[in-house]
């Protein structure tokens, strides 16, 4: 008799979205060749967790995660938010960066060239825990939110 044994690999299901497009073994940089409303670039380093967003500008509805919560950058681990230059993110229905029930880290080398503008409909940058380490952010609404609130910023 004859047997025969076949292993079923499951999709990879992408935990990050950046300017509504998800971030995926096969697509770590986003640029205008997948979204024309940005500008610069956006990398992912998988291994850890770091998005670097290089002069990175996005305005737009962002991605609808369950439904609702649309945003510019949705992540589903904690996440860290490497700024080189200016970056912008206008998030005209959402926020612009959702990771609820996740750390956030924002940081660059330089707090007066790494900056981030986050400008959205609703909270700015929304995490359950967020760390700011020599960068420059200018956000209306800035929220962590968990059983213990913890924000930290490093100067």
């Amino acid at each position: 008799m004859l047997s025969l044994s076949v292993t079923v690999f499951a999709a990879e299901e992408p935990t990050l979205y950046v300017a509504g497009v998800a971030v995926t073994s096969d697509n770590l940089e986003i640029n205008s060749a997948d979204n024309g409303a940005i500008t610069g670039s956006a990398t992912y380093d998988p291994v850890t967790n770091t998005l670097t967003l290089d002069n990175f500008s996005y305005t737009g509805e962002g991605y609808k995660y369950n439904d609702h919560s649309l945003a510019a950058i949705i992540s589903q681990n904690d996440l860290i938010v490497n700024l080189v230059g200016n970056n912008t993110l206008n998030c005209t229905d959402g926020y612009g960066i959702f990771a609820a029930g996740c750390s956030l880290t924002i940081q660059g080398n330089d707090k007066d060239t790494d900056t981030l503008t986050a400008n959205s409909f609703s909270n700015d940058i929304l995490a359950s825990d967020i760390t700011i380490s020599n960068a420059t952010i200018t956000a209306d609404d800035m929220t962590a939110f968990a059983a213990a609130i913890n924000a930290h910023v490093d100067f």
